[in-house]
């Protein structure tokens, strides 16, 4: 979690920030590996990214805390009966008043004076309110799973994490293939489960291996495995995998499949309402990029500066009563695992 998402929680919320910091935990040191598990550069604790350039300038370093957990403290922290499960939007109206929302089955629609579409890459909201297409996929195909610590792996506390293949760290390259292993908080009843692996291939190595993927196709966009059977998520990473390190796969191997996600990396295209992977601060709509994070707790953040890179200043993340955030709104560089930096 970046020092962007901190100030903004702590400005809402201070208590419920302290509770994320509670959960999470730093950064560590990593061991980096070739191909044929070769160890070949060890960074220690401290000494990786730039978590202590963002600490000495804006007072706040990132952590790292699992999504289940992120959305567990904030369901926690909201009222009885905000939250509505088993639930999906189909369309919205806008009249002078705001905005009715439907939803498929029998839920009811619900009025509302904005509408703010948070709801990914494939953005329901997006398509009705922009209606510019799906988002560009670009070319990259993920797997990733929860497992508790076993044998063979890291220190379960003071363990670096762990990367496999020819890349470097911090852009990770997602022209290639490369897999990762780190810890991550947890809340208490997800302790057992609190290291994550993820392997990234090139979809040209994906099909090279046999695993059909079509990233357009609505029942691809995220396979959850349910079984070990031949189509499984699991299965089809043990495929595009299977030359690297025993190290790395003996623990992806043993992982229980229902728990393995696969699903293809996406961005929205330069150009129609977007700023450039470079500008990885979004705003309000309407409003410029903040070129920097956040330097004191603050709501809302932005710059009318002509700093930053958008293209088309008129352009903005929604229509009237709707608005846009994260993956349904900008342009960033995709890794598939961070939470959006605004």
């Amino acid at each position: 979690m970046q020092p962007n998402v901190q100030y903004a929680l702590e400005a809402i919320h201070p208590k419920l920030l302290k509770k994320f910091e509670t959960h999470s935990i730093t950064h560590t040191g990593v061991d980096m590996f070739l191909e044929d598990g070769t160890c070949d550069v060890s960074i220690p604790t401290g000494s990786s990214g730039n978590d202590r350039e963002l600490f000495d300038k804006y007072g706040k370093a990132p952590f790292l805390l699992g999504w289940h957990e992120i959305r567990q403290l904030l369901f926690d922290h909201l009222p009885n009966g905000i939250v509505r499960f088993n639930t999906q939007v189909t369309h919205y109206e806008e009249d002078d008043e705001g905005v009715m929302v439907h939803f498929s089955g029998r839920t009811p629609p619900r009025r509302a004076k904005l509408l703010v579409g948070a709801d990914g890459y494939f953005s329901k909201v997006r398509s009705q309110c922009l209606d510019d297409g799906p988002p560009d996929f670009v070319g990259t195909v993920m797997w990733r799973a929860r497992v508790p610590w076993q044998e063979g792996m890291p220190h379960p506390d003071t363990g670096p994490a762990w990367l496999f293949g020819n890349v470097r760290p911090w852009p990770l390259d997602h022209k290639t293939r490369f897999g990762m292993l780190f810890k991550i908080g947890t809340l208490d009843n997800t302790k057992d489960r609190s290291w994550c692996w993820v392997l990234s291939a090139p979809i040209e190595l994906v099909r090279a291996a046999g695993v059909a993927f079509d990233p357009y196709a609505k029942d691809m966009k995220s396979l959850q495995g349910e079984s070990g059977g031949a189509d499984s998520a699991l299965r089809n990473a043990e495929k595009v995998f299977s030359d690297f390190p025993d190290s790395i796969m003996d623990i992806v191997r043993s992982t229980d499949p229902s728990t393995v996600t696969q699903h293809g990396l996406y961005m929205r295209h330069l150009g129609h309402n977007q700023y450039s992977p470079t500008s990885a601060h979004p705003s309000t709509p309407k409003q410029g990029t903040p070129v920097k994070p956040m330097s004191k707790p603050s709501a809302v953040a932005h710059d009318d500066s002509s700093q930053g890179s958008r293209e088309g200043k008129d352009e903005a993340w929604g229509r009237g009563c709707v608005t846009l955030l994260g993956d349904a709104a900008h342009a960033t560089i995709p890794n598939g695992q961070c939470l959006p930096e605004e």
